[in-house]
């Protein structure tokens, strides 16, 4: 009578001898090590990718902050810390000017590269900062205009962002 025991896709048999078990017992392990690596390189790449998203919005915040302002963030105004990332990457947006609208706006801008400036560009070249009332910078020679959102509507979004 031959009885069969099958595990991790091995298939033992009672009476095989000892260097038969221990050879498959081998192969099992040489199966266990190989998925363990895979497992490994999975995340180490995981971390590789946190590590380096992070390093990326401190050093766009750094550019704004001094590095003992920002540390200072981190550690004691952690709402603000969230509030300056959800800005970088959320704190602007392009519209249509008004036609014949020429007073109202916060500050008209040369604008020639490429797209349209991010909150982090309009903070480094024009000197603009979160304020509590939204901001509209005409952009010369278009018909945009470039809203900058005030704090009190990005504390609203990361509100429902987390809700």
């Amino acid at each position: 009578m031959l009885t069969l025991i099958f595990r991790s896709s091995i298939v033992y048999h009672r009476n095989a001898t000892f260097f038969e078990q221990l050879v498959s017992l081998e192969l099992r392990l040489k199966h266990n090590k190989l998925i363990m690596r895979y497992y490994t390189i999975a995340i180490c790449f995981f971390c590789l990718g946190s590590y380096s998203l992070a390093q990326t919005k401190d050093e766009k915040i750094a550019r704004l902050y001094s590095v003992e302002q920002l540390s200072y963030l981190k550690v004691n105004d952690v709402k603000e810390y969230n509030l300056l990332n959800h800005a970088l990457e959320n704190g602007t947006y392009v519209a249509k000017a008004p036609e014949g609208k020429t007073e109202g706006f916060t500050q008209s801008i040369n604008w020639s590269l490429p797209g349209y400036p991010t909150l982090l560009e309009l903070a480094d070249q024009f000197g603009i900062k979160l304020e509590n009332f939204n901001q509209y910078i005409r952009i010369n020679g278009t018909d945009k205009m470039v809203v900058v959102k005030s704090r009190i509507v990005l504390e609203n979004e990361l509100s429902n962002k987390k809700n």
